[in-house]
């Protein structure tokens, strides 16, 4: 995680960034195929199981109207 924050009486401007790999994810899915009108079709229930990445940016712009900082 990192990030970068600019302030001054009459804005403040903050980026950050988030990165995080995943593992042991685990997912039960009911998953229904083959339905048309008249029939039942068929329910599935699976378990998926694997990896995964996260990425994430956050900004913020706020304008002081008041022209002080809050705090």
């Amino acid at each position: 995680m990192g990030g970068i924050s600019y302030e001054n009486d009459q804005f403040l401007i903050d980026v950050e960034g988030y990165y995080k790999t995943l593992t042991g994810l685990t997912q039960y899915a009911i998953r229904q195929s083959g339905f048309t009108p008249g029939t039942a079709g068929t329910i599935e229930q699976d378990f998926f199981q694997g990896t995964g990445r996260a990425k994430v940016w956050r900004y913020c712009c706020r304008r002081n109207w008041a022209g002080t900082r809050a705090g």
